[in-house]
């Protein structure tokens, strides 16, 4: 009977203990990788950060297939990285893995933004020593055009006179 009674205390005692174990090396709430920004410009710099993971566990971040870094997970499950977004602009999956302690990964995505183009602003128009701004035409141009259109009708009427006198015959 105590060996009954010592082997019931014994399974009840693993019984306790095991979700206590369990619980220390797997988080009960599922694993999540965030970034310090979801549209990061190319190049520029972001934090990579997961929480639910195991107390201990070397966690590798990727974006898309490449290695951007490792870091611990603390006590509270939690780690993080600061590294730069790629350099050409799209939609890149982020992932987070750890395989000791425990077997874990988290993905989320980030849109690598393309810069805006430049902008230019006009300046203001020029202004003549008055202080006031240029508009309109060049005075130059219209006296030219009146002195050409005199000209024309100059030779017009001495071409005119010219076939009105009369001609003279030799004798």
């Amino acid at each position: 009977m105590k060996k009954i009674f010592g082997a019931l205390l014994l399974s009840m005692a693993v019984a306790a203990a095991a979700p206590a174990i369990a619980s220390a090396d797997y988080p009960n709430t599922p694993p999540v990788v965030g970034s310090s920004s979801s549209t990061p410009a190319p190049g520029a710099p972001i934090t990579l950060s997961v929480q639910s993971f195991c107390p201990g566990a070397v966690v590798t971040f990727r974006i898309g297939t490449n290695v951007v870094g490792t870091a611990t997970a603390n006590a509270s499950g939690v780690a993080s990285i600061v590294t730069t977004a790629p350099a050409a602009a799209g939609t890149f999956t982020v992932q987070a893995t750890s395989t000791t302690p425990c077997n874990l990964t988290a993905t989320t995505s980030i849109s690598v933004q393309a810069p805006a183009p430049a902008t230019t602003v006009p300046g203001p128009p020029p202004t003549v020593p008055g202080g006031l701004p240029r508009t309109g035409s060049e005075p130059m141009n219209w006296v030219r055009t009146g002195g050409i259109a005199l000209l024309v009708g100059l030779g017009m009427v001495g071409a005119a006179r010219l076939r009105r006198r009369p001609q003279v015959t030799a004798s």
